[in-house]
């Protein structure tokens, strides 16, 4: 299935997901694993980001089915790109043969930072300009 995501940088980013079968029963994870690559495109072996169930970047429910896919707010506000690709897969050992099943794919843009902590850690004071009157606020 093809779905595209949006970041913001600098946010933390949470997607739940549930997978189910064409019925819309959610179909057991138990004793599956999941990874995810966001690559700058399909064919580069560059991996800017990585998340599986092993580094706690997706947390898997079991018999419910469900798959959240999680970024902290520090760890977008150090994305340096814009676009990207990414694909989803669960994945189990089935007698020394690993099965894998791709669960979703598509395009990540990211929305990027307006609003830095950084920045405004070092204000002393803001000016607000309003309707002739002039306002000032100190940190």
């Amino acid at each position: 299935m093809s779905y595209d995501l949006e970041i913001s940088q600098g946010g933390t980013f949470t997607l739940p997901l549930i997978w189910q079968d064409s019925s819309k029963t959610p179909i057991d994870i138990t004793g599956r694993s999941a990874r995810m690559h966001i690559r700058p495109v399909i064919s580069s072996p560059i991996v800017l980001i990585e998340l599986t169930s092993d580094n706690g970047r997706i947390a898997l429910g079991g018999a419910a089915g469900t798959i959240i896919l999680t970024l902290t707010a520090e760890e977008t506000s150090l994305i340096d790109w814009t676009f990207a690709v990414y694909d989803l897969e669960l994945y189990y050992d089935d007698s020394g043969t690993e099965v894998v099943n791709k669960i979703i794919n598509g395009n990540i843009t990211v929305v990027q930072e307006v609003t830095r902590v950084q920045d405004t850690a070092e204000l002393t004071a803001i000016t607000f300009i309003t309707a002739n009157t002039n306002m000032e606020v100190f940190g």
